[in-house]
Parts: C-alpha cells; sequence; structure tokens
C-alpha cells in the first residue's frame, strides 16, 4: 500500500520529540509516497541555540532508527536522511512562508491565462489597486473556464495574509523584473516592479533565493 510519508503525523511526532531533545525543530518532512526511496527529515535549531550539528542529524536519526516501532513507520526499503533545510530552502508549509518574509524567493505557481487582460509584463490576474513601484495585482489558483498557466519568477516576500480563520493562505510579492534587453533606449520599456497577491493553494514551487554577496 503506498503512503505519502511528507504528511504522516508519526513521522512529524517521533522525529519532533528526537529533534527537542538536542534542542531543535523539525523544519519539514520530505518522503517519497511509496514504501521506497528516500526520508529526508530536515530540521533547525531552536532560538537560542547557535546552530545545528552533524551530531544533532545523527542523534534524530538514530533515535527514529532505533525506534522500537520503526518497522510499522519506516519500511526496510526506504532510506533514512537527517539535515538541515539548507539556504535554499523549500517553502512549502504556511509557516515556512512566514520566517521567509523579508527574503527573495524563487516561486513557481498558476495564473489565469487570458490575453484580453494581460498586463504589460505578460501577466493576467485581476488588479486590486496601485502601489508605490507598481501595480497590485491578485492571483487565483483556479477560475471556470479559464485556462491556468504555469509562471516562474524571481520575487521579494513581502507579507504573508491570513483567511478570517486566522490561517496563511495568501502571499503578497513584488516581482522582480527580468534584465532589460541589449539595445533598449535609455528611459523606454523599463521593466517596472509589480506587487502580487497570491494564493498558496496555487503555488507549485517556491525556495529562498539566498545570493552570496561579494
Amino acid at each position: 500500500m503506498k503512503k505519502d510519508f511528507s504528511s504522516s503525523d508519526y513521522i512529524w511526532q517521533e522525529a519532533a520529540s528526537a529533534a527537542d531533545r538536542v534542542g531543535c525543530i523539525v523544519y519539514d518532512v520530505d518522503g517519497p509516497c511509496e514504501d521506497e526511496g528516500v526520508l529526508r527529515i530536515f530540521i533547525e535549531a531552536k532560538e537560542g541555540v547557535e546552530g545545528v550539528t552533524h551530531d544533532h542529524c545523527v542523534f534524530v536519526s538514530r533515535f527514529l532508527i532505533d525506534h522500537p516501532k520503526v518497522d510499522t513507520f519506516i519500511p526496510d526499503e526506504v532510506t533514512l536522511e537527517v539535515s538541515t533545510p539548507g539556504i535554499n530552502r523549500r517553502l512549502r508549509l504556511p509557516e515556512h512562508f512566514v520566517m521567509a518574509v523579508g527574503q527573495r524567493i524563487d516561486i513557481t505557481y498558476l495564473e489565469e491565462n487570458c490575453s484580453e487582460q494581460a498586463t504589460q509584463d505578460g501577466f493576467a490576474s485581476d488588479k486590486v489597486g496601485t502601489s508605490g513601484k507598481g501595480s497590485v495585482e491578485k492571483v487565483y489558483p483556479k477560475s471556470s473556464g479559464v485556462k491556468l498557466k504555469k509562471y516562474k519568477s524571481r520575487a521579494h516576500l513581502d507579507e504573508v495574509r491570513k483567511n478570517k480563520d486566522g490561517v496563511v493562505d495568501e502571499i503578497v510579492v513584488t516581482i522582480i523584473p527580468k534584465g532589460i534587453p541589449k539595445g533598449t533606449p535609455k528611459g523606454l520599456n523599463v521593466p517596472k516592479d509589480v506587487k502580487k497577491i497570491i494564493k498558496l493553494s496555487s503555488v507549485s514551487e517556491c525556495r529562498v533565493d539566498f545570493v552570496f554577496l561579494s
């Protein structure tokens, strides 16, 4: 029987219990959707703890491997890996986006593809206002009878927004314009920053875009 290890509450609970003993938290779980492959558990240091060490990862790994019920939640064909999420970490859960506010991201999302409503940068969405740097547009994941198109952009994550139930379901980003083509006269056709409100349900992939400053 196939099993989605990434959404297993039991694995999250046991991994969190192990991580807590060494001053860490579970950032994410990335696993196969069947009984073979690699189960990756990503941990971070708690506030006030200097950082995640190799020993921390080894402790969490051994804790799970030596668990008396390990066979019930990690089959023999699944390889367990424990590490930090890295500087270009994936943003998948609402709390990931909360922690990444103010950072630059690479985001792939779905948006209505309607040429008659296309904006200057080729996106189609509903304008809901203006900002200091450009238009503010709202992106919806679904619309009856309208074809959706996948877009990939580099952006600044400005803020997260919650619904009436207090759950983060939207993000506000500033799309970073692509480079100006060679030969473009100065002051003409210069791309403008565009703010967008994007539903989390429309995001298919998002990672922190970490850049080393020289």
